[in-house]
Formats: C-alpha cells, structure tokens, sequence
C-alpha cells in the first residue's frame, strides 16, 4: 500500500528540514530526524542514503555499514539501493561484500553493475570472472571515459592470466585517451616485452620512467630491460 499524499507531504518537509540542519552542521538534529524517518518509514531510499553519508563524513563506518545493511535487508530486490550498498562496500575494500549484493542486479536494469563487479574481482584475483564483468560492461556502453578504463582493466586482467596479445589489442583501443599517463606506458612494455618486442617495450618503459619516476614497478621493469639491451638509457 502506497504512502498517502498527506504522509508524502510530511516525509518532504522533515526530509527538507534535515538537510538545512546538514547545511548548517547540526549533523545530530539531522540524524535524529533521519533515524526517525526510518524508524516509521524502513524503505525511505533518500533518508537511508543521507545518513549513511552523514556517518561517512563523520568517519563512523560502522555506523554507516550497519544502516545500508539493515536497509538491504528490509529491501534486497531494489536496484538503487543494491547499487548504493555495493558501491559503499568497494569504497571500503569489502570486495566480498560488494560481489554479494551486486550480484543480482542484472546489467539490463544497471550496466554499470558490470564495471563494479568486474572491479571487486580484480581485488580478489579471480581475473577470469573480473575479465568477463568488464567485456559484458564494454559492449554494453557507449565510447567515454568509464568505458576506456573498462579497456584498461581488460588488458591488466589478459596480463595476470598470461595473454599478452589479447592484452596488446585492449591497450591499442585506448592508445590515444591514456598515451600520457604512466600505468598505460608500463603495462605496454610489459606487453611488448612478452611479445617479443623489445624496442618497443624500451620506448614505453622510457615513457613511463618520465611519466612516474617514483614507481618501484616501473624501475624494475626498467632495470630488467637494461639488463636484455645493452644500449638502454635511463
């Protein structure tokens, strides 16, 4: 039974009065009117949402954790909700966590389910399934960002599991997007390394040395192709 126009008008003007008491750091006023929402009304998305938030920025997690997970339970077959929780557990490395409440969330209701999952996996080491999540999220979108950094995870999870040419033709398709950022020069070499293509795995080590010349794996991988070519410059 839907909520009748005399409650809705109530729940907009306590959830209006909570956010002004955000708005002027009276975070406490706000958790109350908040808690109060959910103690008569368990599946209002927008105060579940607003007071996970509050006990974020406050560095209450645990505070947090528990108000998504109550609200997961008293609604696990909603979408947003399922994609908020998951989105809160990758914030906090709960990869498990996040694969289990993202997991029925099916990619024709929200294809950027595929993204997060593929994402959690990867953190897991399973690159099989991490790869699959992100060929169903590529295929789904349109050319963007998000999209390319879908390439770039594809070609990482071809290197862990030993394909390197597959990894070479995902690198290719973002060339021109992450040319000029170290990660993609470094994951190249590697690449042409395996491929047998030394000169080309020097060019892009060279790169990501200017690029990031912080980064221990970047200096190893340089250090080991000095070693292969006698005429390496630092």
């Amino acid at each position: 039974m839907g909520i009748k126009l005399e409650e809705k008008l109530i729940i907009e003007h306590k959830l209006k009065l909570a956010e002004d008491f955000e708005a002027q750091g009276k975070q406490l006023h706000a958790i109350q009117i908040y808690l109060s929402l959910l103690e008569e009304y368990p599946l209002l998305t927008e105060a579940c949402f607003n007071l996970a938030e509050i006990y974020q920025r406050s560095d209450n997690n645990k505070a947090a954790y528990e108000i998504i997970s109550e609200m997961i339970k008293q609604d696990n077959e909603n979408v947003e909700k399922r994609m908020y929780a998951g989105q809160f557990y990758l914030k906090y490395a709960m990869w498990d966590e996040a694969i289990d409440v993202l997991e029925y969330v099916m990619v024709e209701e929200e294809s950027y389910v595929s993204y997060l999952r593929g994402f959690a996996y990867y953190q897991l080491k399973d690159y099989e399934l991490s790869k699959l999540n992100f060929l169903n999220y590529v295929v789904r979108e349109s050319d963007n960002l998000l999209k390319h950094e879908g390439y770039l995870f594809l070609a990482k999870n071809c290197i862990e599991l030993k394909d390197f040419q597959a990894a070479e033709n995902f690198l290719k398709k973002i060339e021109q997007t992450y040319s000029s950022h170290w990660e993609f020069q470094y994951l190249s070499a590697v690449v042409y390394l395996n491929n047998g293509m030394l000169e080309h795995a020097i060019t892009n080590i060279e790169k990501a040395v200017k690029l990031n010349s912080k980064n221990s794996e970047v200096f190893a991988l340089a250090g080991q192709l000095q070693l292969k070519h006698g005429n390496y410059k630092n």
